[in-house]
């Protein structure tokens, strides 16, 4: 396993372990060899509950520790068929806390992270595009985005692309308040609300010419970040009462920060790796790619229950 930032008062570059990888090949063989009146797959999924329970277990440990981002390089599930692994990761976002639908009409949990085309006013969202994903969190457009998400690689980009970049909100606190530019930045992030635009996929509806949106300031409780360009861009182009040149100085500052805030974390998923990521300690980037076969499977979940 690899662990994000540790728990320091001061924000630190970020440590990497390696995590014991759930294992769920070979059982078969062994189901086989071992008399029993269960059949071969009431064994397999016995193995796989326990693998499974001592991953999560793994996991919490580093959560408990603020761990922001966790990387487990191989899951052993290459070998089973997607809606199987899907299956698999949701049994291990639900022993970490209480996975949410992602959208609105059919409550999809396990979400394929796939690029589509472009369409007219259709306003995507950036697991919709092959474009650059510049730093932002995830679910911003919600009055409630999650605690965590996870990622894993089906098929990682073969192109050279789609490398995810990673950043803990305390470092970029660090940056802004070093200035007295990033000082007003931040009082004036934290005071006023920011409309934030609603990609179509996650409209009660799904068609373009919704428009929803969600009020809020980009600065939160316990430095909570609430971000990504183009939703804010796009609702304040349509919801101008809300625009102002302070705000608007205020987000170049941040970007700046985004951008030059020390300790950024690079990694390329390889196929059938994992990365659990703490929405509201972390922002993550994702650069462009090419390779339309990429596939990601993504689910969100809450720490504590809880009712969208």
């Amino acid at each position: 396993m690899r662990r994000g930032w540790p728990r320091r008062n001061r924000p630190r570059a970020l440590k990497l372990h390696r995590c014991r990888p759930l294992r769920t090949d070979g059982v078969g063989h062994e189901a086989r060899r071992r008399p029993s009146a269960r059949s071969d797959r009431a064994l397999l999924a016995d193995h796989r509950s326990r693998q499974l329970a001592g991953l999560v277990g793994e996991l919490r440990e580093a959560l408990r520790d603020r761990a922001s981002v966790i990387v487990v390089p191989r899951m052993h599930l290459a070998h089973l068929d997607v809606e199987d692994r899907g299956v698999l990761l949701y049994c291990l976002a639900v022993g970490l806390g209480y996975p949410t639908g992602t959208d609105p009409r059919q409550n999809q949990v396990v979400w394929p992270v796939t690029a589509r085309a472009k369409n007219g006013e259709y306003f995507a969202t950036y697991s919709e595009l092959d474009s650059e994903a510049a730093y932002h969190t995830d679910a911003q457009y919600y009055p409630d985005p999650e605690r965590y998400f996870l990622l894993y690689a089906v098929w990682s980009a073969r192109c050279g692309g789609g490398e995810s970049r990673l950043r803990t909100n305390d470092h970029i606190m660090e940056h802004l308040s070093a200035s007295g530019e990033g000082r007003r930045a931040l009082r004036v992030l934290r005071a006023l609300d920011v409309p934030f635009r609603i990609p179509t996929v996650y409209t009660g509806s799904g068609r373009a010419e919704e428009k929803k949106y969600t009020l809020a300031p980009v600065i939160g409780e316990k430095n909570t970040l609430r971000w990504r360009k183009d939703t804010v861009e796009k609702g304040l182009a349509e919801r101008p009462e809300y625009d102002h040149p302070d705000l608007r100085d205020s987000l170049r500052t941040l970007e700046t920060a985004l951008a030059e805030a020390p300790h950024e974390v690079r990694l390329t998923l390889g196929d059938d790796s994992l990365v659990l990521v703490d929405n509201h300690r972390a922002v993550h980037a994702r650069t462009a790619f090419t390779d339309h076969q990429r596939h990601l499977l993504r689910i969100r979940f809450h720490d504590r229950q809880h009712v969208r």
